[in-house]
């Protein structure tokens, strides 16, 4: 029996990881005492009042003699994500890479409500200190993430040991959205062998190979979202993505003891609503392809931890669950009928999943969850 197990940021929360809230609060509390913050922590939190404004809102109506607005329906708070997206899109228009007239309609909003907030006499003297500033804001969110996520113990995901060890299960791909390393720590305690896409050690790095997915490994690793321990690195005059084998360091060399340069001081991960983009670059790619590929060659995936709320997993996974009928997808979820406000994907479609067994629902979080309880539904 193959099967993919399919993971999100819920399985880490009681290894002490901070949640999805926790991080974007954190990120906009002012970091030189209550009265003063930084410009960078301004610009993020001006950010975040004009999409909470934009999600109260959206879709106007009529009711009597009075107007009123739906609001979002799938997206009620702004995290973290939703403000790296926003910095993005200034950044990516400030390069001119982005022909995007709502981008360039936030941009003029932005520069109308920042008030002295900007630096500059002239609107395009105020724009260009704007996306110097979005570019600090991505930084900022992603060295942020970074540090939120090493953990020191892992707690709660004995049933990927389990899973691991089963003699029923021929093929294990092991697919998680996380940007921490807690699986590698787990079957790396007990263990267990795997293949995660990087070929043999070099000096302090592991270089990018996928070709390494190809072989007889029983058990891969895939992560679309990237890695905390994931960098991109100069290699004979063009990029080369690696993954750290000594933890987080500041100098790094190869086999031969010459130096590596990274190009980019934030490992490599993706962050904010816009990652569809980024599926079809560089290793990203690579990673989304071996996530279609196990997909494709299974018809069992048990998931836990994921609130649907990335688009391009959301539609690859619903295609797959229409493909064929013996596809069926075991849910963990203390409360699933809760994931249907997440995405319209997953609202327009899981009751009749749900009928035809193509979703099956256990209300139970992963850690309280044992091979034995999921033997039942793995069946044919």
């Amino acid at each position: 029996m193959r099967l993919v197990l399919f993971l999100g940021s819920g399985v880490s929360l009681e290894s002490g990881l901070p949640s999805v809230e926790t991080i974007s609060k954190r990120l906009l509390q002012p970091d030189r005492g209550p009265s003063e913050i930084d410009r960078v922590t301004w610009l993020l939190r001006l950010l975040e009042k004009i999409d909470r404004h934009t999600l109260a809102t959206i879709a106007p109506y009529k009711t009597g003699d009075h107007h009123q607005y739906t609001g979002a329906i799938y997206r009620q708070t702004t995290t973290y994500e939703d403000l790296f997206y926003l910095a993005d899109q200034i950044v990516y228009s400030g390069m001119g890479l982005l022909d995007d007239t709502p981008a360039a309609a936030l941009i003029d909003l932005i520069e109308r409500e920042a008030e002295d907030g900007l630096k500059g006499s002239t609107h395009p003297a105020r724009v260009v200190d704007l996306y110097h500033l979005a570019q600090d804001a991505r930084t900022r969110i992603e060295t942020m993430v970074a540090s939120l996520l090493p953990a020191d113990d892992v707690t709660g995901l004995d049933l990927i040991v389990e899973l691991a060890h089963a003699k029923e299960i021929d093929r294990l791909d092991i697919v998680t959205l996380n940007h921490d390393t807690l699986v590698e720590q787990l079957l790396a305690s007990h263990e267990i062998p795997y293949e995660d896409g990087f070929g043999a050690p070099d000096g302090d790095v592991r270089w990018f190979e996928p070709d390494t997915y190809e072989g007889d490994a029983r058990i891969r690793l895939v992560k679309p979202h990237g890695s905390i321990d994931w960098y991109a690195f100069d290699y004979r005059g063009r990029e080369r993505m690696a993954r750290l084998r000594n933890g987080r360091q500041d100098a790094f060399v190869d086999h031969a003891g010459r130096t590596l340069r990274r190009r980019r001081s934030t490992p490599s991960f993706l962050s904010g609503v816009n990652k569809v983009v980024r599926y079809n670059q560089s290793i990203f790619a690579e990673m989304f392809y071996w996530l279609h590929h196990a997909l494709r060659n299974n018809d069992r995936v048990v998931m836990s931890g994921y609130g649907w709320g990335d688009t391009g997993i959301n539609l690859r996974l619903a295609a797959w669950l229409d493909a064929r009928p013996a596809n069926r997808l075991v849910l963990l979820h203390r409360d699933p009928g809760a994931l249907r406000n997440r995405s319209p994907q997953i609202n327009e479609a899981l009751d009749a999943w749900m009928a035809a067994d193509r979703v099956v629902p256990i209300a139970k979080w992963m850690s309280d969850v044992s091979l034995a309880d999921l033997r039942p539904f793995l069946a044919p």
